[in-house]
């Protein structure tokens, strides 16, 4: 099962929403894994970059 789609958290554009992100980019050949993935702000996944 693909976490991102088992993950919901209604929020709208609200900035403090949550939203799962991947500590290690899949550019960067991360995983779709639970040890890649890291719960954030929307308003920090929007400043964090791909690195």
């Amino acid at each position: 099962m693909d976490w991102r789609k088992s993950f919901n958290i209604n929020g709208g554009n609200n900035p403090l929403q949550a939203e799962i992100d991947h500590v290690k980019a899949k550019t960067q050949k991360g995983t779709n894994s639970y040890t890649n993935a890291q719960v954030l702000s929307k308003e920090q996944n929007l400043k964090k970059s791909d690195k």
